[in-house]
């Protein structure tokens, strides 16, 4: 029982944990590349460790993270998360 217990707790502590911030704004052609995979942002979209934020020619977006830092980035832009 206590292992299933451990076992239910790691996996929900990695699930909060994985959450890091979200983009609170998104417009134009925004991308978030996660494991490989593109993903097409919006606006409340969260974040993860490791994503990688892609913007288009016409793109921007807002990040806010959990420590209320606030990143804004351009066109053209990729930001390592």
């Amino acid at each position: 029982m206590k292992k299933l217990l451990l076992l239910f707790l790691s996996g929900f502590l990695s699930l909060v944990f994985a959450n890091i911030g979200k983009i609170s704004v998104s417009k134009g052609d925004v991308t978030v590349i996660r494991n490989n995979t593109n993903l097409q942002a919006s606006n409340n979209f969260i974040l993860e460790k490791s994503d990688q934020i892609k913007t288009g020619v016409d793109g921007k977006a807002q990040l806010i993270f959990t420590d209320n830092t606030l990143i804004t980035i351009g066109a053209k832009s990729l930001l390592n998360v």
